[in-house]
């Protein structure tokens, strides 16, 4: 499909099971003057809800009113659409924000999730975009906005893949209260800032973080996160972070409500795998000793420390 004024842009989100699931929205887009010309979506099959904005406990896909994503039309110009149905829907319409402007032009159709204004795309094909360092807190998910996704088309579907991996850190204690949660690399790797985003076509994306990229991904708590006081009824935290190698292990550092700090390592090699969901055994954050312990709830997911 070459570059065309789209009225409405149509994404059906569906449920991530154990097989591809994909379904179709073939209503058609109306009015005198509008080309018929609707984009469908899938969902890659993963281990966890994918390509979602955020999940509920049943682990459905869910948006958002007023999301925001990029289209590029067959060229380089980034077009903002939003979202035009309300919280908590699996399927609606995305709508143009302003006109299609002037771009060179490139062989396929891209699409990123979430939009940014930033976010731009070469003559090669070849994205740059922003992965955030900070990411807000959500129950039983990662935080909205957090799990960025791009797609690439010949035509007019579209077939969202994830860009990162994800990493569950599991937390209880006695009376304890966090807001921020902070994994680094203790090697210098670099998993926030700009990165470049390379997505071939019947493929999967690879990711280049820039120099300027940093080595520390937050999760912040608004307001502060009461944990559970049992290693049976840990609070957990989703950390996106792109696909990295932690040769040396890393830190997490947690901050209470009171600004205490409590830090917990590992120097093993550690590997976050695009769209693969890694978690470690329950951890008890002991404030009087300023440390986290491991809890004894044994044999849960994969255990990291």
């Amino acid at each position: 499909m070459r570059s065309l004024s789209i009225a409405t842009l149509l994404l059906l989100l569906v449920s991530c099971t154990a097989e591809i699931e994909r379904q179709f929205n073939d209503a058609p887009v109306t009015g005198p003057d509008v080309p018929k010309v609707i984009f469908q979506s899938s969902l890659e099959s993963c281990g966890i809800p994918d390509a979602k904005v955020y999940a509920d406990e049943n682990m459905k896909v869910l948006w958002n009113a007023d999301d925001r994503i990029s289209i590029f039309n067959n060229n380089t110009y980034n077009w903002q659409f939003a979202f035009d149905g309300d919280d908590g829907d699996t399927a609606g319409g995305f709508e143009p924000i302003g006109e299609e402007d002037s771009g060179a032009d490139v062989d396929y159709v891209y699409a990123v999730y979430p939009y940014r204004a930033e976010t731009a795309l070469s003559t090669s094909g070849v994205l740059t975009m922003t992965l955030p360092a900070e990411q807000a807190y959500k129950t039983h998910s990662f935080g909205i906005g957090a799990n960025t996704m791009v797609a690439i088309s010949d035509g007019n579907f579209l077939a969202f893949k994830n860009v990162g991996g994800y990493l569950s850190l599991r937390l209880y204690g006695d009376n304890v209260s966090v807001s921020r949660i902070t994994v680094q690399g203790n090697n210098g790797d670099r998993i926030a800032g700009k990165a470049s985003i390379s997505i071939p076509l019947g493929s999967t994306p690879t990711v280049t973080m820039d120099a300027t990229a940093t080595d520390a991904v937050s999760i912040v708590c608004e307001p502060a996160v009461k944990l559970g006081t049992t290693a049976e009824e840990y609070t957990d935290f989703w950390f996106v972070i792109p696909p990295v190698t932690f040769s040396q292990g890393f830190t997490i550092t947690v901050t209470d409500d009171k600004g205490w700090t409590y830090t917990k390592s590992t120097t093993r090699s550690f590997t976050v795998t695009r769209n693969k969901l890694d978690w470690m055994n329950p951890l008890k954050v002991i404030p009087e000793l300023s440390s986290l312990e491991p809890g004894n709830n044994e044999g849960i997911g994969h255990e990291i420390w």
